[in-house]
């Protein structure tokens, strides 16, 4: 309990060094130029960019998850529950990326129907 109390108190002097150091750092550096991060000027570029994040990200995990609940079925050792149980993430799975590609979908139908780009 001691050694943590120590390295609470050091953490909480050091950012506070920090705390106080950084701000007279930042008035020499008055040229600094920050760029946009969302990598788009609306909200419907910043939706888009969402979703086509989700996507790309969703595939590999689905298919993650696709291969642990085939593992789970395979080490069920004849147990139902077990097997139910990658049975189920399996179906979740499918149906949690599914519902990905849907809304990707519904976004582009309305993008058409709006008429963007």
């Amino acid at each position: 309990m001691r050694n943590l109390n120590l390295y609470f108190i050091l953490f909480i002097l050091i950012t506070s060094f920090f705390a106080i150091l950084l701000p007279s750092l930042t008035s020499v550096a008055a040229d600094v130029r920050l760029t946009n991060p969302l990598t788009s000027d609306s909200l419907e570029g910043v939706i888009s960019n969402l979703m086509d994040w989700l996507v790309k990200l969703g595939a590999p995990l689905a298919a993650l998850m696709i291969v642990i609940g085939g593992i789970q079925m395979l080490f069920s050792s004849g147990n139902p529950e077990k097997f139910k149980k990658g049975q189920q993430t399996i179906l979740y799975t499918a149906i949690g990326y599914g519902i990905i590609i849907i809304g990707s979908g519904i976004i582009n139908i309305i993008k058409v129907l709006l008429g963007s780009k």
